[in-house]
């Protein structure tokens, strides 16, 4: 009983873990494909949008997962890397969502009694549009 508690436990968090190592792409239109561009090419907006008009392409996002404090900057990278895959100029940063989540685990102490635990589970989610200058 014991080892299949910590083997589910042990699934769950390299699951959760390994949704994290990527960002990924949700177009608005279905089916968009766009040809890539180089990275130097695609520009990262926080404090502001734009001056320039442009088509919304669709929303990059990258989920720090496990909980483990992540450099922005790398982050940001992350972002821009997975719009220049998908032809976008720039990049609007838009806020991030933190989550904490906590999962039980159960042992059984040195006298047979069963014993329950919280892992606990932080993760955010970096979000960005990916935009096209028109």
């Amino acid at each position: 009983m014991k080892n299949f508690f910590n083997s589910l436990v042990l699934c769950a968090v390299l699951f959760v873990c390994g949704c994290a190592s990527e960002a990924q792409f949700y177009p608005m239109n279905p089916g968009y494909v766009g040809e890539p561009v180089p990275v130097d090419d695609v520009q990262i907006f926080i404090t502001q949008k734009p001056s320039y008009k442009y088509k919304e392409l669709g929303m990059v996002t990258y989920n720090t997962g496990g909980g483990y404090p992540q450099n922005e900057i790398d982050i940001y990278q992350k972002l821009k890397e997975k719009a220049a895959q998908i032809g976008a100029s720039g990049v609007i940063i838009m806020n991030s969502q933190s989550a904490v989540q906590s999962f039980p685990t159960y042992s059984f102490d040195m006298y047979g009694n069963l014993v329950e635990n919280s892992n606990i589970y932080s993760n955010t989610l970096y979000r960005g549009m990916a935009i096209k200058r028109l």
